[in-house]
């Protein structure tokens, strides 16, 4: 398991439902519920599909320029508000809310935790993302992907994410330029390649 500090969880009950998924070999990643401190919504899944070299190349342009990337971000946070208004009357947030025990695949999950297969780990061989502080929900995801190993989101795990703590003191400029060099290696690294 890799997570930032700001986390909090039972561990006992998290090892029981990791338990239960390390007995399938496909499984390679695991993201619990993680519920922010903030909006109290849930941050997973990160993405429920594989982005298209289209739409990771657009997310490139936004990054590129601050102002963009500002806009963005502000959308962003307003569709999140949104999503809880529907989650306040009944209505799920996303098309992973309503999972039964065991969970789903997705595509991708947050980057404050993974829980990552011993296999996975093996074939990785290191945990090295080899950029500053984000994209590494992306890298991760091709990584089980190019193995044939399945990311899974599990409602059932559940952790206290105190959203923001480890990134308040950054500048947003410097947020946005590292969005943008993250993306950028994404891009030439998965997809330009592939």
């Amino acid at each position: 398991v890799l997570s930032n500090v700001d986390l909090i969880l039972d561990a006992s009950q998290f090892e029981l439902y990791l338990a239960t998924h390390q007995l399938d070999p496909r499984t390679g990643v695991v993201g619990p519920r993680i519920v922010s401190s903030m909006s109290m919504k849930d941050q997973n899944p990160f993405l429920m599909t594989r982005p298209s070299l289209s739409r990771m190349r657009a997310w490139r342009g936004m990054y590129r320029s601050y102002w963009i990337g500002a806009l963005y971000q502000l959308g962003s946070d307003l569709w999140h508000r949104h999503a809880m208004r529907g989650l306040d009357s009944g209505r799920p947030h996303h098309p992973a809310a309503n999972t039964s025990a065991g969970g789903r695949e997705v595509y991708a999950v947050h980057g404050s935790i993974f829980c990552m297969s011993a296999r996975l780990l093996h074939e990785v061989g290191a945990v090295s993302w080899p950029c500053f502080l984000f994209g590494e929900e992306i890298w991760l995801a091709e990584k089980a992907r190019n193995l044939g190993m399945r990311v899974i989101y599990d409602p059932a795990m559940r952790v206290e994410h105190s959203e923001h703590a480890t990134t308040a003191s950054l500048s947003s400029r410097e947020k946005m330029r590292w969005h943008h060099q993250s993306i950028n290696w994404l891009i030439e690294n998965h997809w330009e390649k592939a």
